[in-house]
């Protein structure tokens, strides 16, 4: 699945915050929009479409609860939720290595350079 940009921040969220070892997460709306960064466009009417739609796409399962007036969501990863995961450690880990092959042919080009200076 190929997920827009705020579906992609709501998923780092989720992924980001406190999760039990069986995938779970309880957090309320604010929690969720306080952690999403200011340089993103996402307001408060949007979190319920956003979330409804990752439901959609079997991210996880979402249950609401009320706490002192307040509600609450019980987020449970499935297993799109748990390639999520997987996925963006596999892309950082190709960004990483792709930072270090690019490090590594910058350094022999310049070493080979000098050398190839000093003969001609």
């Amino acid at each position: 699945m190929v997920l827009n940009k705020k579906e992609k921040i709501l998923m780092d969220v989720i992924v980001k915050s406190k999760m039990n070892k069986k995938g779970q997460v309880l957090m309320t709306p604010l929690q969720m929009l306080e952690k999403i960064p200011y340089s993103i466009e996402f307001r408060e009417d949007e979190l319920e479409p956003v979330l409804t739609g990752l439901v959609y796409d079997n991210y996880f399962t979402i249950d609401t609860a009320k706490r002192k007036g307040d509600t609450m969501y019980i987020i449970t990863l499935k297993e799109n939720g748990l390639g999520y995961i997987r996925q963006k450690k596999v892309e950082r880990k190709k960004l990483i290595i792709r930072v270090a092959i690019a490090s590594a042919i910058a350094i022999f080009t310049f070493f080979l350079r000098r050398i190839l200076g000093l003969f001609f």
